[in-house]
């Protein structure tokens, strides 16, 4: 049986280590096909996102060895794009000039990595001027994937001050991605939620939100079909398909979402500890 992948958010490294990957490249195709390229997804934490994101990177980073056998491989024209992928999640923030550290040292990483030397102090300009030294070095468009784009102030939601001045840190932020709509290829922010109501989201006026959309029900999650068919072998170890998929809904691991999605971190460590029961460990 192919490994599980528990916890592994890098679609490259799962592809390369033999872990089961449920193809979800119809979705994204979908999404570069018929959509203005700008997007918008929120769904609850360990559904996939970022792994998602990690799929898009690797796609429009020309990658094709690493679709070999799934849906996108022969349906789209492969080419290198420059990308910038930000994980908002993860820093460690006491104070706005944390926040605009840790936005600078994620900056700076992807510039270097590209071989390029920026010194800019403040992140909105830096963005601007990373964004525009991409496209001017390759001569191509941008891609730009945001994760967890609302966790800093979610991280500081109980010192209102704090939430607010890194809100409207963020507002600024992301409206530079807006200013430089010219120069990007793709853009897509996931979340847990879409804040609404704040000065937040007016940077992202022309965003397509997917996040209820029928056509994109499944692109996070397991489908009870994508369950059997890629999980088929750990079920039937553990019992009989059907019990096993009335444990898992009794036991709280497949939380309806939409289309009656999987929450995927609960199931992967589900069948690697090969029982299915409750434990508090996988449900936080």
């Amino acid at each position: 049986m192919k490994n599980l992948p528990v916890g592994e958010q890098s679609f490259e490294k799962l592809r390369k280590g033999d872990f089961v990957y449920v193809d979800k490249t119809p979705y994204i195709h979908r999404l570069l096909t018929t959509s203005a390229g700008y997007i918008f997804l929120s769904r609850p934490r360990r559904f996939g996102k970022s792994l998602l994101l990690s799929t898009v990177k690797a796609l429009f980073e020309g990658k094709k060895e690493l679709f070999n056998g799934l849906y996108i491989e022969d349906k789209i024209e492969w080419a290198c794009y420059p990308v910038i992928m930000l994980d908002m999640g993860g820093m460690n923030i006491l104070s706005l000039e944390d926040m605009r550290a840790g936005l600078i040292s994620k900056l700076q990483d992807i510039a270097h990595a590209n071989g390029l030397d920026i010194d800019l102090k403040e992140p909105v300009s830096f963005l601007s001027r990373l964004i525009l030294q991409l496209y001017e070095r390759s001569g191509k468009q941008v891609v730009v994937l945001i994760d967890e784009y609302e966790k800093p102030i979610l991280d500081a939601i109980d010192n209102l001050k704090k939430a607010n001045e890194i809100r409207e840190l963020l507002h600024f932020f992301y409206g530079a991605l807006k200013a430089s709509s010219s120069y990007l290829k793709f853009l897509m922010v996931t979340g847990i939620t879409k804040i609404s109501q704040t000065t937040i989201f007016s940077g992202f006026n022309n965003l397509n939100d997917i996040s209820f959309h029928e056509a994109y029900a499944g692109i996070c999650g397991y489908t009870q079909q994508e369950l059997e068919m890629n999980f088929g072998d750990y079920i039937n170890r553990l019992s009989s398909v059907k019990a096993a998929m009335d444990q898992i809904e009794t036991n709280g691991y497949a939380k309806p979402y939409l289309n009656q999605k999987k929450a995927v971190h609960k199931l992967a460590l589900a069948f690697t500890k090969g029982e299915i029961a409750y434990h508090e460990e996988v449900m936080t």
